[in-house]
């Protein structure tokens, strides 16, 4: 029984690839007469080949619908692969470009601020050794005049 059912699935996976959705009316009748032949050629009640007949119907809609599935399923996932790759590097470079600006904006400022602060330094640096200097010299000339 297992043997028919993945022989079903197999010939419904095949069926589906080669042959339209009206394929499978046929197959399904020569599946029942199969089942109810051998059902009077071994003497076997109703139920057992109709479970069969249900079984094997099944699984041919299975295999069917399988394949196509398969394929639906797959470009799905490459197609949300796709999309993932494209809005990763678009958060990339927007992030670089958002990033790379600002942070070149704040190394200028930081920089200008610096040379700012240095040259504040550097004139009060100048102030202070010419007070220094002209109290020194002042000093040196009143007590050598």
């Amino acid at each position: 029984m297992g043997l028919s059912i993945v022989g079903s699935v197999l010939l419904g996976a095949f069926l589906g690839q080669v042959c339209k959705v009206f394929v499978l009316l046929p197959v399904i009748g020569v599946v029942l007469a199969g089942e109810v032949a051998r059902a009077v050629y071994f003497g076997l009640g109703l139920a057992r080949p109709l479970w069969e007949f249900a079984l094997m119907t099944t699984s041919l809609q299975i295999g069917y619908v399988a394949v196509p599935l398969f394929y639906c399923v797959m470009d799905m996932l490459r197609r949300e692969k796709i999309q993932r790759r494209q809005a990763r590097s678009e958060a990339r470079h927007q992030l670089l470009r958002r990033g790379t600006g600002r942070r070149l904006y704040e190394l200028a400022s930081c920089c200008f601020s610096l040379l700012g602060l240095t040259f504040n330094l550097i004139q009060i640096g100048e102030t202070l050794c010419r007070s220094v200097f002209w109290r020194i010299t002042g000093t040196l000339r009143q007590s050598l005049c």
